[in-house]
């Protein structure tokens, strides 16, 4: 949870070499980072989220 107004819960996803995920395994070799914030209200969809994070990878 961030200190920011509206607070904000701070989402980040690692995938390390290895992973037996298929779609998650394609960018293991290469992801950097993977993150974003989320307001802490509920107001955003899983979708919104999962857009947001694929939006977010630095390669």
């Amino acid at each position: 949870m961030t200190s920011s107004k509206p607070p904000m819960h701070n989402i980040q996803v690692q995938v390390n070499r290895g992973c037996q995920i298929t779609s998650l395994a394609r960018i293991a070799p290469n992801s950097v980072a993977i993150a974003c914030d989320v307001p802490s209200d509920d107001s955003w969809t899983a979708r919104q989220i999962k857009d947001r994070l694929i939006a977010s990878i630095k390669i």
